[in-house]
């Protein structure tokens, strides 16, 4: 690329010897307009920098994305969304297409607007070699050779001009790669596939929150493969943190987690790991459609019979027949509106739907009243005879004196 530079500058420096050489007058005008011309274009090019940020963004974006939708695409099957990932990954690369778009364009106009500067200059200066030509200063050869010189001058000052676009682009590149390095650089290969769950056992985990600052410290416990485990603590302890790392949500922690006292918890391969997991979190997503789409991710007969199905056995589908059309019933936007602990005893029925051998509750009762507390409280105490359940509770007298395990955080 330097060496692009060097032979642009010298053969600018060529035309214009040649250019005084032949008519001093036209060489004159060169040296008002040129340097005009160039710190014009010099600056159009660093306004592309804005469109060329937003084309590279979207870019890794849309590449991020993909990878993303590949590598879960297990987890995706396993909830019937692969529709919502492909929507997912139209909507990135829509936006790329756009913003690409929006660089090509202001390239096009930047070189619009170069020909409007361009052209004046070149009919100024033809005019003044026709002249010179007629008067007898030039010969008709050197008529040819001034105008074929400025022709070609402007091309070259354009692409000296324009040395910070592919240098800016590929600056751009490498701090958009390095960002990338920074927010993936914990991450490891997972390889590990497991298909059954039988403990879990921490061993000096530190859980790290914000600002990677240490929220709970030192974490040495033994979860068995059934039972009930509390997990208790002021806000802001790491609760939360602590169910997100179980379920590989987030990888923000020190020390040593193993899963069947044989496997390191991030080696083990995401999509395996949450054929075994399933978690309620406060926060409870809902999407447009009926109860079964949002229990089983789609609204087929053999859905809603297995839906039925579970929630019979487990003792909640009068909670679903309040509701005017039962699981028929339309909610999330445009919909019937859903008060929180509707939201909660969906986000349970979803998590129960996998059949998960590890179910993660974050505050799983926070929100239903007092009569139907009891009832969770009593379902989750029958499943741990056959699952794991990790629970955070608030100081929940209720759970706490009968889990089989109280983590303080």
């Amino acid at each position: 690329m330097a060496s692009h530079v060097i032979i642009d500058l010298l053969f600018i420096l060529v035309i214009f010897f040649l250019v005084f050489l032949y008519e001093w007058r036209i060489g004159l005008v060169l040296v008002v307009f040129t340097p005009v011309y160039f710190f014009w274009m010099v600056r159009r090019a660093n306004a592309l920098s804005a469109c060329q940020i937003n084309r590279i963004k979207n870019a890794t974006s849309f590449e991020q994305q993909f990878i993303a939708v590949i590598s879960s695409i297990q987890t995706y099957k396993m909830y019937g969304k692969e529709e919502l990932a492909a929507l997912n990954l139209q909507l990135k690369q829509e936006l790329f297409q756009d913003a690409d778009k929006g660089y090509r364009t202001a390239l096009a106009r930047l070189a619009f607007v170069s020909g409007i500067f361009v052209v004046p200059v070149m009919l100024l200066v033809t005019y003044m070699a026709s002249f010179a030509a007629i008067s007898g200063r030039i010969s008709t050869g050197e008529f040819v050779a001034l105008v074929g010189f400025v022709s070609f001058l402007f091309p070259v000052l354009t692409s000296l001009a324009s040395f910070s676009v592919p240098m800016k682009e590929a600056s751009i590149a490498f701090n958009r790669l390095y960002e990338f390095h920074l927010t993936h650089a914990g991450m490891r290969k997972q390889q590990t596939h497991i298909k059954e769950f039988r403990s879990i056992r921490l061993e000096d985990v530190i859980i790290m929150g914000k600002q990677a600052k240490p929220v709970a410290e030192r974490l040495n416990f033994f979860l068995p493969t059934t039972g009930f485990i509390s997990v208790v603590g002021e806000n802001g302890t790491g609760k939360t943190r602590l169910l997100q790392v179980l379920s590989k949500c987030s990888e923000t922690y020190e020390g040593i987690i193993r899963v069947n006292e044989q496997h390191n918890l991030c080696d083990l391969s995401f999509s395996s790991w949450m054929d075994l997991v399933a978690i309620v979190p406060q926060e409870i997503v809902l999407f447009t459609g009926t109860i079964v789409e949002n229990i089983a991710f789609d609204n087929t007969a053999i859905s809603k019979g297995k839906i039925t199905e579970m929630l019979t056995r487990y003792d909640l589908h009068h909670y679903f027949d309040t509701f005017p059309a039962a699981l028929e019933t339309i909610i999330g936007a445009g919909g019937m509106p859903v008060s929180g602990g509707q939201k909660q005893i969906i986000g349970l029925a979803r998590a129960l739907f996998k059949n998960p051998a590890v179910l993660l509750l974050d505050e799983v009762t926070a929100a239903l009243d007092a009569e139907r507390e009891k009832q969770v409280v009593e379902l989750l105490f029958r499943l741990k005879q056959e699952i794991l359940i990790i629970c955070v509770s608030h100081k929940n007298e209720t759970i706490c004196n009968r889990s089989d395990l109280i983590i303080q955080l």
